[in-house]
């Protein structure tokens, strides 16, 4: 654990959280900037090609756009991520009994590593280049080590990749905060859940962006050569299809749970209400007390009425919107392999 400051309670953030301090601090929204150096990259890749004669001048190669995508879009996916994660604790707020102090202290720990954690990450990183740089530079192919390429594309992966492990660890360890903080929850309202929804949303968000490595996969695929390389593509194809539904399931299974049983104890209740006002209803009918009657009748309409809309409250900690978004997240890549398949086949015969 990295030092604390005495005054907040805040400890010392990663040189990638400082890095995505300074990017908001540019005079253009920071998604502008993965943009702009998305295309810085792959524009001096191909300047380096056509520069030592791999590529002939203007000569564009796909695949490069293709895998420096990579390079780029997780780090803006972790960008995204913790700008996502502090929107959504900010709304999940009202559901946390911890005092402004306390809940500052959550936010930082849950949006941004520490500096000793940083420094572990790319400690563990390069550590591990050795064992996926070649296998990385083999899917890529040739141009990747080109006579002037090698001297950009090497330093920069070297550069790049604890960013890319950094988010993998970084999406594991905002799923178990999320556990923690709806462990954290003391009263739950049935009938008012729109603050529980706000990390579902987190969630879904984290999913998406695991679509999103599919669908990169899928529009990819057509431009590795090769049963080695296809088969790779399928296989994190399948991995990244996986991991979408699971970081936005596994997350609310506890907090569905807690929810199931408020639900089932709040109709336990409700019907045993209901049970006592229709004996006591029989009792008055044999009596013949009308006016207790009526009253008795009045209160078991409100109890029937309460557990109809008990039963529609649905124990799944989202809201409708959410779920739509995500399933249609989902078709989306497979849409897009489908009419991928049909494109091939036609323009192959």
């Amino acid at each position: 654990m990295a030092p604390k400051t005495r005054s907040t309670g805040l400890y010392p953030v990663s040189w990638i959280d400082r890095i995505f301090d300074w990017v908001e601090r540019l005079p253009v929204p920071y998604w502008c900037f993965y943009i702009l150096l998305y295309m810085a990259i792959s524009l001096i890749q191909h300047g380096l090609l056509w520069l030592d004669g791999t590529l002939a001048r203007g000569e564009w190669l796909a695949v490069i756009w293709t895998q420096d995508v990579w390079f780029v879009f997780i780090p803006a996916a972790w960008h995204y991520l913790r700008r996502a994660g502090a929107h959504a604790l900010d709304r999940f707020r009202p559901a946390l009994t911890v005092s402004s102090k306390q809940f500052a202290v959550l936010r930082h720990r849950f949006t941004r590593l520490s500096a000793r954690g940083g420094l572990l990450l790319a400690i563990g990183a390069v550590l591990f280049i050795p064992l996926a740089g070649p296998i990385a530079l083999t899917y890529a192919g040739d141009w990747a080590i080109s006579p002037y390429n090698r001297f950009f594309a090497i330093p920069f992966v070297l550069a790049v990749y604890p960013i890319i492990v950094g988010f993998f660890l970084m999406v594991v360890r905002s799923l178990i905060w999320i556990g923690r903080f709806y462990r954290m929850v003391t009263q739950i309202n049935l009938f008012s859940m729109t603050t529980l929804y706000a990390l579902s949303s987190l969630t879904m968000r984290i999913g998406v962006i695991f679509v999103a490595f599919l669908l990169i996969n899928i529009l990819g695929a057509p431009l590795h050569a090769g049963t080695q390389n296809q088969a790779t593509t399928l296989f994190y194809s399948f991995l990244h299809g996986t991991l979408a539904v699971m970081v936005f399931l596994l997350p609310l299974l506890g907090i569905r749970a807690r929810l199931m049983t408020a639900k089932e104890e709040a109709t336990l209740r409700n019907n045993q209400l209901i049970n006592r006002g229709f004996a006591e209803l029989q009792r008055k009918v044999e009596r013949g007390s009308v006016e207790e009657i009526n009253r008795i009748r009045a209160a078991n309409s409100a109890l029937l009425e309460y557990r109809h809309e008990l039963s529609k409250i649905s124990t799944w900690p989202w809201d409708p919107a959410t779920l739509r978004t995500f399933i249609t997240a989902l078709l989306v890549p497979m849409t897009t392999w489908v009419v991928q398949q049909l494109l091939l086949r036609t323009f192959t015969r």
